[in-house]
């Protein structure tokens, strides 16, 4: 599920709810310039089958740009769904009924792997209920994220952490 931010304020006005915008929890910089970008040029989350992720960085342009399945993956207006940092997080899940919606661990804290401006960040996760989620470096510094879009996939699997923090 992805969406923005102006979407998720207009479903909150038209149920009359409260307002859906969290306090800013996160830290922005600019980009780094072309000769600054590092060489991590490829993200991969083995989801499984038809599900498969990758993130290619575009070191020229310094986006991430997404396929599902081995094909870019697109907006419903044909846009490339591109990303200015991507976080992965790991956590647990559990199924919760024959349609396969599941349960999602969002609180506490687990592994991340952030990924700026063709570097890998090796970071943890921290999230109380109802605080939005935040990201420290091994060293417990805040992770600074470029302005821009971002992305944060979930995953359980092992093998995308095998060696994080060691």
């Amino acid at each position: 599920v992805y969406t923005k931010q102006s979407l998720m304020d207009a479903i909150v006005t038209k149920k009359g709810a409260a307002s859906s915008t969290m306090p800013l929890a996160w830290h922005f910089q600019d980009m780094a310039s072309s000769t600054d970008r590092g060489d991590t040029d490829l993200i991969r989350i083995p989801y499984g089958g038809s599900f498969n992720v990758r993130w290619n960085f575009d070191k020229e342009r310094g986006v991430y740009v997404r396929s599902l399945a081995g094909a870019v993956q697109k907006e419903r207006d044909g846009s490339t769904i591109e990303s200015d940092n991507v976080i992965v997080i790991k956590t647990e899940q559990q199924v919760l009924d024959s349609y396969g919606r599941l349960k999602v661990r969002t609180t506490g804290s687990g592994e991340a792997i952030g990924y700026r401006d063709g570097k890998r960040f090796i970071l943890r996760w921290r999230r109380s209920i109802g605080e939005p989620m935040r990201f420290e470096s091994t060293d417990g510094s805040e992770f600074i994220f470029n302005r821009g879009q971002t992305w944060i996939e979930v995953t359980t699997d092992d093998v995308i952490f095998a060696g994080v923090g060691s």
